[in-house]
C-alpha cells in the first residue's frame, strides 16, 4: 500500500473493497489498516476506519495494527492508533502486547508512547514481560524507561526465567551488568534449576568469557 491518501480515497470511492487482506511473506494475511500501520502511514488510518475496518486489524495474523507499528518503530503511528482507541493491552497468541514489540526492538519513542497506557503488571499468557524482551534484545535505554514506569526487574516468566536469564541467553553483557547493579541476583534459578550463568552456553570467545566473569562476580558490581 502506497501512502497516497488521495489515491486510496479515490479507490474507495470507485468501489474498492477495503476488507480485502494482504498476504505476507510470513504466510499470514492482514488488513489494509495493519498494512498502513506497518509502513507508518498514520494519515491513512482514519480513512480506512471510516471505510469500516477494525482498529484491531484482521486477516489471519494475530498482530494488531498497534503491535505492527510498534515493532517497526513508527512512533507517530503508534500515537495516532492510541488516539483512535487502539487497545494497548491486546495480546497475540504468545501473550505479547505492543509494548513487548517496541521493547524487543529497542524503539524508545514507541515505548514512551505506550508506557502511560500499559500498566506494569498485566496478565500475559507466558508472564514474559517487556523487561524480559528488552533484556534479551540488549536495550539498556528501554530497561531504564520500563524501570522508571514501575516494571519489576526481577519478574519470573512461566519458565521461571528472570530478565537476567533473558539477558544472559541473548549474550547481552551490558544488560546483565545493568541488572546486577540494580540488585539482580545472578544465582536465581529458573524452573529447570538453571541460573543465568547456565544460559550463556559455552562462553567461547572474549564476549562469552566477559559474560561469565560478570555473572560470577555477581554482587561485586554493587560495591
Amino acid at each position: 500500500m502506497e501512502g497516497d491518501e488521495a489515491g486510496v480515497r479515490s479507490a474507495l470511492d470507485r468501489g474498492a473493497r477495503p476488507e480485502v487482506t494482504v498476504p505476507t511473506n510470513a504466510g499470514v494475511s492482514w488488513s489494509l489498516l495493519t498494512e498502513a500501520a506497518s509502513k507508518g502511514h498514520e494519515h491513512l488510518l482514519s480513512l480506512l476506519l471510516q471505510a469500516g475496518l477494525s482498529i484491531e486489524g484482521g486477516g489471519t495474523t494475530d498482530m494488531t495494527p498497534l503491535m505492527m507499528a510498534a515493532q517497526n518503530g513508527h512512533a507517530h503511528t503508534v500515537k495516532a492508533l492510541l488516539d483512535l482507541r487502539g487497545n494497548p493491552l491486546a495480546m497475540d497468541s504468545r501473550g505479547r502486547t505492543a509494548l513487548h514489540f517496541a521493547s524487543r526492538q529497542g524503539h524508545q519513542q514507541c515505548v514512551a508512547a505506550l508506557l502511560p497506557v500499559t500498566p506494569p503488571t498485566p496478565a500475559h499468557l507466558e508472564a514474559h514481560t517487556p523487561v524480559h524482551v528488552a533484556s534479551y534484545g540488549g536495550h539498556v535505554e528501554v530497561l531504564e524507561q520500563l524501570a522508571g514506569a514501575g516494571w519489576p526487574l526481577t519478574a519470573r516468566d512461566s519458565d521461571g526465567d528472570t530478565p537476567m536469564h533473558s539477558a544472559a541467553a541473548g549474550g547481552r553483557v551490558t544488560c546483565v551488568q545493568w541488572l546486577v547493579q540494580r540488585g539482580g541476583d545472578t544465582s536465581m534459578q529458573n524452573n529447570a534449576g538453571h541460573t543465568p550463568l547456565d544460559q550463556v552456553g559455552s562462553g567461547e570467545g572474549q564476549e562469552g568469557g566477559r559474560m561469565q566473569t560478570v555473572l560470577r562476580s555477581g554482587s561485586k558490581f554493587n560495591r
